[in-house]
């Protein structure tokens, strides 16, 4: 959109008043209206600062006025403190953040004047800055960063002048931009200082180098050579260390002045890569305290596709680092529509990739992932020691929607006493069904399974999705599920919300019932979209496995019927 077009009066305006500015100011000369390529308005003027005769174009954008003009200096240099790098913009008291569509190009340019006035002389105090850059304005043209927690720069600036400390650090590249991260730092050889990077691929670049505070009269270089930094050192304790290292060895070094922390580092190349220090603020606390409970859980995640790679990472960002994996899949890039994980993962078993998806939210995490299908063709060893891990865990979770997994995990769930979970995204993006079952509180889960199914039936409403499909789990014979990323987020969002109150809240639930049935569309039960229809169980079957009455009276018998007779009375104690 080109305003000219649109706004002829406004631009007219603009001329006008700029030439009535020049005609009232003895400062001003040469303005003068053009278009540049893409028929955007142009203003070149010339502002007499001191004895100076400064050039300048006032560009107008195409969203002006809604969107203020730019003052850009012909000179390719640095000419103000208030400026976006040399040659860059004038960064004036009307901006983006301020800037009203009332305000003119005329404004700009005695903004520009009082500006640049102010800050000539060697006397005169600094202009006042409004400038107020965000972290990542101030260094996103650098593309190696120093991710510096509050840790390591008191540490850091706690070493005396002249002392000089080895550091290890890691690197790695991520989004087009190189990360270093300090690891440990040690004085004659200690380690008196060291970290885990919470912020680490699964195998960094692990580099080493040393650290120095510059002494009062020295200062920290904006760029900085073998030559330089050879000059720097010289007597110093480091100018032996310096001078002895092959231009061919990578180098790297960290300057201390003030609060000020500067990592270089040297390749082959005679001029070193300066990484611009990102201070790491504290996370502050952004969860519910009663999620701190969630570090002591260990969860189970049957199934690591769409559903359950989504469950795994969000109960890993809410605080759960204890985690039981089951999928014997691979990823595949039809994958890719809805499930956590990318195309690096094409290839990958789902159950280490949707791992690696958790170290990545949580390093701290402990993670076993099994590439194993519970109830399909393996071991019985394999099955039944997952089985028996599973029982361990204080959740399961069944993101399968496969009945004979369910049926599985149902089992443990109802022998060990330990809750469970389901969901299930209905075939078409229709919607999809969010449930539990807790130990003494809710029915076992096939008794509730079926209570579900039951509801379904007594809606007396016939499902409208395609052809030869329920709102049950699709065969593996018959084509996938029809369903987009965003359908399959909201179940997971609402199952790991129903995880996290089950472990975190026991009897005193914020949901009122422990199953739902979600519409994301209007069709088949739902009137419109999140249309939500709670599922309240009856009571019925019992916790717990089934035990006769006499049985540890007959399994003794049975046993020791088995045995020798000298080893009878050796099973007859160990069963007392």
């Amino acid at each position: 959109m080109n305003w000219l077009f649109h706004q002829p009066t406004r631009a007219e305006k603009e001329r006008d008043d700029i030439a009535e500015l020049q005609e009232s100011s003895p400062w001003l000369s040469g303005a003068t209206a053009r278009l540049i390529p893409g028929l955007k308005l142009a203003v070149d003027f010339t502002l007499a600062i001191g004895e100076d005769q400064l050039e300048f174009t006032l560009h107008y954008p195409d969203f002006f006025p809604d969107v203020p003009p730019s003052v850009i200096p012909k000179d390719p240099g640095r000419i103000s403190g208030h400026q976006w790098g040399a040659g860059g913009e004038l960064c004036l008291e009307y901006r983006a953040d301020n800037w009203a569509p009332e305000y003119t190009g005329a404004m700009m340019i005695s903004s520009s004047y009082r500006l640049l006035s102010g800050e000539a002389g060697d006397d005169k105090p600094p202009v006042p800055s409004a400038h107020n850059m965000s972290v990542g304005q101030e260094v996103r043209g650098s593309i190696s960063r120093l991710l510096l927690t509050d840790s390591t720069k008191q540490h850091l600036l706690g070493v005396a002048p002249q002392e000089p400390v080895d550091f290890t650090f890691n690197d790695h590249w991520y989004a087009q931009t190189w990360f270093a991260q300090i690891t440990s730092l040690a004085l004659d050889g200690e380690t008196f200082w060291s970290e885990t990077p919470p912020y680490v691929e699964e195998i960094p670049t692990k580099r080493t180098g040393k650290a120095i505070r510059l002494r009062s009269d020295q200062r920290i270089p904006q760029s900085l050579t073998r030559e330089k930094l050879q000059e720097l050192m010289t007597g110093s304790p480091l100018e032996a260390w310096v001078r002895d290292q092959s231009p061919d060895v990578a180098l790297s070094i960290i300057l201390l002045k003030g609060g000020t922390v500067r990592l270089f580092s040297f390749f082959s190349d005679a001029t070193a890569i300066k990484f611009e220090t990102v201070d790491i603020p504290p996370a502050g606390e952004r969860l519910p305290p009663s999620h701190a409970a969630l570090a002591e859980k260990r969860v189970a995640i049957v199934g690591c596709g769409s559903v359950g790679s989504k469950v795994a990472v969000s109960l890993a960002r809410a605080g759960v680092k204890l985690f039981e994996l089951v999928d014997a899949d691979l990823f595949y890039p039809g994958n890719i529509v809805r499930n956590e994980l990318d195309l690096r993962a094409v290839g990958a078993n789902k159950a280490k990739a949707v791992k690696r998806e958790i170290i990545a939210v949580r390093p701290d995490a402990d993670v076993t992932a099994r590439n194993i299908a519970l109830g399909g063709q393996e071991a019985s060893d394999l099955t039944s020691g997952a089985l028996k891990d599973l029982g361990k865990c204080d959740l399961i979770v069944d993101a399968t929607a496969d009945p004979t997994v369910f049926n599985l995990c149902a089992l443990v769930s109802r022998n060990e006493k330990k809750p469970m979970a389901w969901a299930q995204v209905y075939a078409g993006g229709v919607g999809g069904l969010i449930a539990r079952a807790r130990p003494e509180i809710d029915p076992p889960p096939m008794f509730a399974r079926a209570q579900i199914q039951n509801w379904y039936a007594a809606q007396n409403v016939p499902w409208l999705a395609e052809e030869g499909t329920d709102y049950d789990a699709l065969p593996a014979d018959q084509p996938p599920l029809v369903a987009d990323d965003a359908d399959v987020s909201v179940v997971a969002a609402h199952l790991t919300r129903l995880v996290i109150d089950t472990l975190t809240r026991g009897q005193t639930s914020i949901f009122p019932a422990s199953a739902y049935c979600i519409g994301l569309a209007e069709s088949w039960l739902f009137a419109a979209p999140f249309d939500t229809w709670p599922i309240t169980y009856a009571s019925e079957g019992t916790w717990g496995p089934t035990v006769e009455a006499d049985a540890v009276e007959r399994a003794l018998a049975f046993m020791t019927g088995l045995l020798p007779k000298e080893e009878e009375s050796e099973v007859a104690a160990d069963a007392g």
